[in-house]
């Protein structure tokens, strides 16, 4: 019995601006390849899923893996910090399945 991975959504988490619906990657069986021109969201990415596993990100400023607790709005993409919301929600939502049962597990901060 293996585990697999689905998929993995963001809102308003870095540069994924808006629902978790515009922002939804899927993934095969197998090994999956992430490939993209610089600045596209790879790192992005990966801190989705460090966040989901370790409730940390990693700080390209700092150079460091840092609780994201200690610096809640930088996960908030800058589209949602310049809109007029009162309530804006950053989140990462992962999806996984075994032979038996799917899992969702999200996490979300409010602002």
């Amino acid at each position: 019995m293996s585990t697999v991975i689905r998929s993995i959504s963001f809102k308003n988490f870095y540069n994924y601006s808006g629902d978790y619906k515009n922002n939804t990657y899927e993934f095969s069986e197998g090994i999956n390849v992430v490939n993209a021109d610089n600045g596209m969201g790879k790192s992005k990415l990966f801190n989705g899923f460090l966040w989901i596993l370790r409730d940390k990100v990693y700080d390209s400023d700092t150079r460091t893996t840092i609780d994201i607790t200690t610096a809640p709005l930088k996960v908030l993409s800058d589209v949602a910090k310049a809109g007029n919301e009162l309530t804006v929600v950053s989140g990462v939502r992962l999806v996984y399945e075994d032979s038996d049962y799917q899992y969702v597990i999200e996490k979300s901060i409010a602002f």
